[in-house]
């Protein structure tokens, strides 16, 4: 986050009641204090209190109309400058994250706009009041990458309501409240069944994330299931314990899943990830066949066949997204950006 200089007291009342906003002390459509109110609360001029609503209501944080209550915004807003700093609150526990970085801060290069890192979060709670502090800090444009379902949407459909950009990438899906850009999760599965099918398999396992329930790869699962079902193609659902393997590659589960599997060698292992996959394939070798979704074509097994998401079209995306929320204001309504992935079959 950017420094922030000594704030006056303006600053620093309109500080306070922004935050209290966005945690939901006072809700979309509800009273706001009077300026009396807020005179006796603070203990501060009037003359303070009236450029503190007026800058409030400047950023459409506040509805007000003569001789009636002052209220809180509940009409979907944007913020109309130009994008010069946008934030991004992800989750750099893993490869995938660090790739995704580094293709928005190229993105970030070619609009001559400022990349701000949140500062780290342990769960999805977190990571909503980090969103909280970026927005007081200045942000006006937010890239999230959802930690988990933990993740406080609420926080982020008042952010909406007070005229922050958002796009949510990946993981959670926020439904009206924002922009979401993620792979073409229908395509690579089939793509990958197509694949193990050719390759002789005639069983199919999927393995999830035990511990991480997040949209992407719940989707996946019944993406799998779906297509399995209507070629009646045999086929399971298990977990693996996502955080023992960032930890450590949870080399034990693997092998005790590998090693409860009927004919490894004819079953197609399908992972919610090619983190996953590798971390199988570096517990039990090469005897059997992975199909997982990757963010890069480099690094994995011969046999782990990956459906290559396209990081850096997706980056792009989401600076097309902001803007896009940036020029549309009020009309704005939410899109669901699908992206295909590419066959790595080497």
């Amino acid at each position: 986050m950017p420094t922030q200089p000594h704030k006056n007291l303006t600053e620093e009342i309109e500080d306070i009641l922004t935050r209290e906003i966005m945690h939901g002390v006072y809700p979309p459509g509800g009273m706001f204090p009077s300026e009396f109110d807020s005179v006796k609360r603070f203990g501060i001029s009037r003359v303070t209190v009236r450029r503190v609503y007026a800058n409030l209501e400047k950023k459409g944080i506040l509805l007000r109309k003569i001789r009636c209550n002052t209220t809180v915004n509940d009409r979907m807003t944007a913020a109309t400058d130009p994008i010069r700093m946008v934030g991004v609150l992800l989750p750099l526990s893993h490869e995938f994250s660090r790739t995704f970085l580094n293709s928005m801060n190229q993105e970030a290069a070619r609009e001559n706009a400022l990349l701000v890192l949140a500062p780290p979060f342990n769960n999805g709670r977190e990571q909503s009041r980090v969103a909280i502090d970026m927005v007081c800090g200045g942000v006006r444009n937010l890239v999230v990458w959802g930690y988990d379902h933990d993740l406080d949407l609420e926080v982020f459909r008042r952010l909406r309501l007070l005229g922050i950009n958002l796009v949510f990438f990946d993981h959670v899906a926020p439904g009206n409240i924002a922009d979401y850009v993620a792979l073409d999760n229908e395509h690579a599965i089939s793509a990958l069944l197509d694949k193990a099918v050719q390759d002789g398999c005639h069983r199919f396992v999927f393995v999830n994330t035990a511990g991480l329930e997040v949209e992407t790869n719940m989707e996946r699962e019944r993406l799998f299931r779906k297509f399995c079902q209507a070629e009646n193609l045999p086929c399971e659902v298990t977990a693996l314990p996502w955080y023992e393997m960032l930890k450590n590659g949870a080399a034990e589960h693997c092998r005790k899943f590998f090693d409860d599997l009927p004919e490894p060698e004819k079953t197609a292992v399908f992972c919610a990830n090619a983190f996953q996959a590798d971390c199988i394939y570096k517990a039990v070798g090469a005897r059997g066949r992975y199909y997982s979704i990757s963010t890069s074509e480099t690094g994995y097994a011969p046999t782990i066949f990956n459906i290559i998401q396209p990081i850096s079209a997706m980056a792009k995306r989401c600076f097309e997204l902001l803007r896009s929320q940036q020029s549309e204001g009020k009309h704005w309504k939410a899109k669901d950006s699908r992206l295909k992935g590419v066959p790595d079959w080497k």
